[in-house]
């Protein structure tokens, strides 16, 4: 027997998991690090890895659209704060070290929280579709694939699903500021999309929560944007800023412009939010400085090929959190 033999036999007995049979259950409570490789993602794509799925989709949250007045998080010890948040946000140890429920992705000014994409709403069928924003979706490959990537998302998602929801929003409000000393804001998802009208409705609360941070939430789920704002008369946090991605490359807010493009027709619905709630903005992607929606639009300089650089604090831009800016856009790429 060789040392790979010997060694494959080793991990095949560890008995917190097998690799050959393991449930997403398994992937979420077990302290158990995956060997280098996509065992989880592919777990996803078989038959009992999607109905495991569709299980944890259909969980409730069950938290007001009207909103409440969300309890600040007290830590029973300040000085080891993320010690104690971590395990309410679905952190665990692992092989002496703790996991962290926030993402770093490298072009974003600050951390952010993350979510599975193969959890996705509209996104998960916007991935089918030829032309759409989510046909070529970063977040669903690439370093996302990663054993170690899945395992994080998916605790977040079954913290976010299973825990009592205002006590995982006050956990999160109060884990926020101290990940936004350099930049005061704030991103929510560099990877997913909100669960339900419920979860949007947890993270307006969270930004009154913390008034002095500028929380962004990217989303394709437009008609859990217009339940909240339905459920609150219009009225959301000021530094709240739901951003509503539209679904096709090249899309505006003017479908006779769409037609002349190509590009499916928006919803009436869709325009209607987006242009009678003055809180609610929206982001596109192009492939011709020509479509620019408007010269009030930003194009996002750290997508554009020509003068951005690679991210957001080397072009010092902050549009997406601002929001004054209705509209931002974003070259294909």
């Amino acid at each position: 027997m060789n040392c790979f033999e010997t060694v494959w036999d080793f991990i095949k007995a560890i008995p917190e998991i097998d690799l050959d049979d393991f449930t997403l259950d398994q992937v979420v409570n077990t302290d158990y690090v995956f060997p280098k490789g996509g065992q989880i993602m592919r777990h996803m794509k078989t038959p009992q890895g999607k109905k495991e799925m569709a299980m944890m989709q259909a969980r409730n949250i069950d938290y007001p659209l009207e909103g409440i007045d969300l309890p600040k998080y007290q830590p029973k010890n300040a000085w080891n704060l993320h010690e104690e948040l971590r395990p309410l946000l679905g952190g665990s140890a692992v092989q002496g070290k703790r996991w962290d429920f926030l993402s770093s992705p490298g072009k974003m000014i600050n951390r952010t929280f993350s979510l599975p994409t193969h959890m996705c709403n509209v996104g998960g069928k916007l991935r089918e579709v030829p032309g759409s924003v989510c046909e070529h979706c970063y977040a669903h490959g690439s370093n996302y694939n990663y054993n170690a990537v899945q395992q994080k998302l998916l605790r977040n998602y079954n913290a976010l699903t299973s825990s009592d929801p205002v006590e995982w929003a006050s956990a999160v409000a109060g884990a926020i500021p101290g990940e936004t000393t350099r930049f005061p804001m704030f991103r929510f998802h560099d990877s997913g999309d909100l669960h339900s009208a419920s979860h949007a409705s947890m993270i307006a609360d969270i930004s009154s929560n913390n008034p002095d941070v500028m929380n962004w939430l990217p989303t394709r789920e437009w008609e859990m944007i217009a339940d909240l704002v339905r459920a609150r008369g219009g009225d959301l946090p000021p530094n709240f800023v739901p951003r509503i991605s539209l679904p096709m490359v090249n899309q505006t807010l003017d479908n006779d412009e769409n037609e002349r493009r190509g590009v499916d027709s928006l919803p009436q619905e869709l325009i209607d939010l987006i242009q009678d709630n003055p809180q609610v903005d929206y982001s596109t992607v192009i492939t011709k400085p020509e479509y620019r929606s408007s010269r009030s639009s930003v194009l996002c300089p750290a997508s554009n090929p020509i003068v951005g650089g690679n991210t957001c604090a080397d072009n010092k831009c902050s549009a997406c959190y601002n929001p004054k800016v209705k509209a931002t856009e974003y070259f294909k790429h």
